[in-house]
């Protein structure tokens, strides 16, 4: 019998073995660590010139990642200072657009990050000779 446990990581394997009346069972329980799988989920996409944005970062690992292991960058460059699960943008106009938000998130285990393209809207207003 293979069973999974909570936390996810933790698998608990059983034998066991009926002969002549004589029962014996064995257990392990494994402990898999991983890297972090990451999430981003963008507040709305796409956005439109003077919109405010937020992006999410959610990851799941074995060992969980320290709270200050998480990295944010925009467009290669890290945003200093941002080590918390959300990011924001204010005020985004049009020269955001095609620009790369990245959420990188480690642990023991390693590092593992997560892409989105901006997508910024803008409107031209027609011009009167």
């Amino acid at each position: 019998m293979f069973r999974k446990n909570r936390p996810p990581a933790h698998f608990r394997f059983t034998h066991e073995k009926n002969v002549k009346n004589f029962h014996r069972s064995d257990s392990i329980l494994l402990l898999v660590e991983y890297a972090p799988h990451v999430d981003l989920t963008p507040s709305r996409d796409p956005l439109r010139e003077g919109d405010d944005a937020e992006y999410a970062c959610a990851a799941h690992a074995n060992p969980p990642p320290a709270q200050d292991s998480l990295r944010w960058f925009l467009d290669g460059n890290i945003v200093a200072g941002e080590h918390s699960d959300k990011m924001a943008l204010r005020d985004v106009d049009r020269s955001l657009n095609g620009k790369i938000v990245t959420c990188e998130v480690s642990n023991r285990v390693g590092k593992s990050e997560v892409t989105h393209t901006l997508e910024i809207l803008c409107e031209f207003s027609q011009i009167k000779w």
